[in-house]
């Protein structure tokens, strides 16, 4: 992993496509990836992640573990929807193994999220999220949102395609892309009642000091200016969302 601070002394959270200047960082601890169960990220880009961080497989994300050739750490779940060989593979590589019953108030995710907050990590990153139905997306964002509330490093969802990750009021970061595709857009979501003091710059549609408001998310799909490879955006109350998307994959197909 590369360890390059940006202008303000922060250490990046490095992903394959992007590298993430972002504040709270607890450093000394080892970041943690966890992979669920959803869109199943492409090997390569997988394998690109993980080295130097924890791996916890949530139920089926083992799958993808497997596919990639990569042991995790731990799997936890209620395993409905494991498959067999997988659960083999799990057995014979002596991955523990934390089983939670099927019928239970929370999903597989959100008890993953709650035992990540026992033992915080430096940062998390989620992947195996994206894709799929709706109602599953919208539990694990809010849930990642609320995590990354809490005290300890910030969360990231992200894949070959997407990302997303989120801001809290008086914090700024920086997007730097690694010239593996340019991202198709660049959105900023309220995801408290309003967002006060929001600034994006190197982007078609800057904006200085906003207000953006939940029920009006129209700060969607900007366009990063053409040689770009660093994007700032910064917040000053209020809680925001920022998305990235692609529409290739880049080197990782």
């Amino acid at each position: 992993m590369r360890n390059i601070s940006d202008d303000e002394g922060r250490n990046p959270v490095e992903l394959p496509r992007v590298s993430l200047y972002l504040e709270g960082l607890h450093e000394g601890k080892r970041g943690r990836v966890m992979i669920a169960g959803g869109r199943k990220p492409i090997s390569s880009w997988l394998k690109d992640l993980c080295p130097g961080r924890d791996l916890w497989a949530v139920d089926s994300g083992a799958d993808s573990c497997m596919k990639a050739g990569i042991v995790p750490d731990l799997c936890l779940g209620d395993f409905d929807s494991l498959s067999r060989s997988c659960f083999d593979w799990l057995q014979k590589n002596a991955v523990p193994l934390e089983r939670h019953p099927v019928d239970k108030d929370f999903t597989d995710l959100q008890l993953a999220i709650e035992r990540d907050k026992r033992d915080p990590s430096n940062y998390l990153i989620i992947t195996g999220c994206w894709g799929g139905r709706f109602d599953h997306l919208w539990s694990l964002v809010m849930s990642a949102f609320e995590a990354d509330m809490f005290p300890h490093g910030p969360t990231v969802l992200a894949d070959h395609r997407e990302l997303m990750f989120f801001l809290k009021g008086g914090e700024s970061c920086t997007v730097s892309l690694k010239g593996k595709g340019v991202p198709k857009a660049l959105s900023l979501l309220a995801l408290s009642d309003k967002a006060e003091g929001v600034s994006v710059s190197e982007v078609k549609w800057p904006l200085s000091m906003a207000s953006l408001r939940r029920e009006n998310p129209y700060a969607v799909s900007n366009v990063i200016l053409p040689d770009v490879d660093k994007i700032p955006v910064s917040l000053e109350k209020g809680a925001l969302g920022i998305y990235v998307t692609w529409d290739t994959e880049g080197d990782f197909s």
